[in-house]
């Protein structure tokens, strides 16, 4: 004898629907940050970094280093980038205060240039260190894809300037966003 099985209801079965979709759209979207296989250590006195496999570094003068994928670094193909610049000490430039200024002055706030800052900068900690936080949004050049970048200066112990900023193109930056805060978070200031 066969046993007749009662239909399911329709609000049990749409309920099933929406969970698949919903885990489907999860999977379909980036979630999280890429892991972080590789080591930056060749600067022992400088700072430590954990970056990407996927991604590579340049250091194109001394106190500069740009980390990002092949493309972005080595073709000009838009793409997230990490920097780190080593300015100098404190006393050169009087505060932190005016030292982020001077270095959005002559970099991305330059009049030459297509960048607008978001906001105020704000007092933030990184790595128990007194830091400055700014958010700025626009492009290098007219015709450049617009791009958002988050830029935070700190000190070293003997008081060098650090200034990084984690850069990406707009439309993607909710989706690299987490690789290049994790990156933030692995950066370790040795001096």
């Amino acid at each position: 004898m066969t046993k007749r099985m009662k239909p399911l209801p329709l609000a049990v079965i749409g309920l099933a629907l929406i969970a698949a979709l919903l885990v489907v759209a999860r999977l379909a979207s980036p979630v999280g940050a890429l892991p972080l296989t590789q080591v930056f250590d060749d600067s022992p006195q400088g700072f430590t970094i954990r970056y990407p496999a996927e991604w590579q570094y340049t250091i194109p003068m001394q106190g500069l280093m740009l980390l990002g994928p092949s493309a972005t670094l080595f073709q000009a193909r838009p793409g997230p980038t990490f920097t780190v610049q080593r300015l100098g000490p404190l006393g050169t430039f009087g505060t932190l205060e005016e030292a982020l200024d001077l270095y959005l002055r002559r970099g991305p706030l330059r009049e030459d240039r297509f960048w607008e800052q978001q906001g105020q900068i704000s007092s933030v900690a990184f790595d128990n260190r007194p830091a400055l936080r700014v958010e700025i949004v626009g492009r290098e050049f007219e015709d450049s894809p617009e791009s958002r970048a988050r830029i935070l200066a700190t000190l070293a112990q003997n008081t060098f300037v650090y200034v990084i900023a984690l850069t990406a193109p707009q439309e993607s930056w909710a989706a690299v966003e987490p690789t290049l805060q994790a990156m933030l978070d692995s950066l370790e200031i040795l001096e």
